[in-house]
């Protein structure tokens, strides 16, 4: 009985943190690797109130094990370690995705024998290394550009910088892409085909 009811601790202590690094990191797997938004919003929040549940559960069967066999009380420091480490991993796993969801993630398919030079908007610019697959994701702070003077039923009127690509061409000279507006949050995907040329309005 002493034993099953320390192997329930146990359970109890790893499980949350154990369901809830897979649901974070198949969400962020997800982002980072095909610029897709896996909705976990629901799941997690359930995990978390189970994870209460759970702690609450756990403590009662601390004390009750600690109750049953008081010189066996350091048996428990484990789990009590792990469920308080669990709480700094919930807010660590929080931070992180309230920072990405106000990132923008693209997936890019260069599907042309044109090669990439660049991509940049205003406040930032990646540029391409040569073994660089023809597919790939990369990531940014959107920017908005508010006009504090012009307001609509929805709030005040803003722009997004738009996102450009520089490609060069087999006589060397470079055509510059737009792509549309891109937002806070977004998973989006396009190809290079696409893409229509533009003249940028700054750099």
């Amino acid at each position: 009985m002493k034993n099953k009811l320390l192997q329930i601790i146990y359970i109890f202590s790893f499980l949350p943190i154990i369901v809830g690094s897979t649901t974070f990191f198949y969400w962020y797997y997800k982002r980072i690797w095909f610029a897709e938004n896996a909705e976990i919003e629901i799941f997690a929040l359930f995990t978390i109130l189970g994870f209460f549940l759970l702690t609450l559960i756990n403590i009662i069967l601390c004390v009750i094990y600690v109750i049953r066999n008081a010189s066996e009380w350091k048996m428990i420091i484990a789990p009590v370690l792990i469920i308080l480490m669990t709480f700094q991993v919930i807010n660590l796993y929080g931070n992180i995705y309230d920072s990405f969801s106000n990132k923008a993630f693209i997936l890019i398919t260069n599907d042309t024998n044109q090669k990439i030079d660049r991509i940049w908007s205003d406040n930032f610019e990646f540029t391409l290394a040569e073994d660089m697959s023809s597919n790939f994701v990369i990531s940014f702070y959107p920017v908005y550009t508010y006009d504090w003077c012009v307001k609509s039923s929805g709030g005040f009127n803003y722009e997004v910088n738009p996102l450009y690509v520089d490609v060069d061409l087999k006589d060397d000279s470079i055509v510059t892409y737009r792509f549309p507006e891109i937002s806070k949050g977004d998973c989006l995907k396009f190809k290079l085909s696409e893409l229509t040329p533009s003249a940028p309005k700054h750099m």
